[in-house]
């Protein structure tokens, strides 16, 4: 069941749920709270060695050894170009229950504008900054840090779940996938 702003407020409050900074309770609807673009973003660009299909998906973690690290560029403001891409952290740092998920989805306002987003499912037991992607549309459209481009909705679970425990947990900066061909493909199953 999804949980009304009242109710949002009140687990932030008792500490039940994390939200840092505070949400910009003005900008908050009836069940969601706004969430905002940090000024850390990479514009993710197509490379000559891209493939169509990779071998193996690997997570780039600045540090971790093996792992590429793709810096992110700072700017107060950006540019979304036609059709590009860009990844960007999320200015709140979340601390989810083990009893809560919540699903990330793009501000109706920028989706008018052409900007298109895949949703996010925030596990219960995350830990840390979301790193969402935006796809441009049509037109360059400027954006900033503090813009509340995405909002969370929170879902009650029916029991608590298993804590996440996956790559991005703890995550501070943008992560990206990088796909790689150290690894076999996989045979095709035949169901379809």
């Amino acid at each position: 069941m999804i949980i009304t702003l009242r109710e949002i407020q009140s687990r932030i409050r008792m500490g039940a749920l994390g939200v840092e900074p505070e949400p910009n309770w003005s900008e908050a609807g009836p069940c969601d709270i706004p969430v905002r673009l940090s000024a850390d973003f990479v514009v993710l660009r197509e490379h000559a060695n891209t493939q169509r299909l990779c071998d193996k998906l690997a997570l780039t973690r600045p540090g971790a050894p093996g792992m590429t690290s793709f810096p992110a560029a700072q700017a107060a403001r950006y540019v979304i170009p036609p059709n590009g891409r860009v990844a960007v952290r999320s200015l709140e740092r979340l601390v989810m229950p083990c009893d809560l998920a919540a699903l990330v989805a793009l501000r109706s306002t920028y989706a008018r504008l052409g900007l298109v987003t895949s949703p996010t499912l925030v596990d219960p037991g995350f830990e840390g900054h979301l790193v969402l992607e935006i796809c441009g549309g049509a037109f360059p459209i400027e954006v900033g840090a503090g813009d509340a481009l995405f909002k969370l909705v929170f879902f009650n679970l029916r029991a608590r779940a298993e804590p996440y425990s996956g790559h991005f947990q703890f995550q501070d900066a943008v992560l990206i996938p990088e796909c790689t061909s150290s690894a076999r493909s996989p045979e095709p199953s035949g169901d379809s």
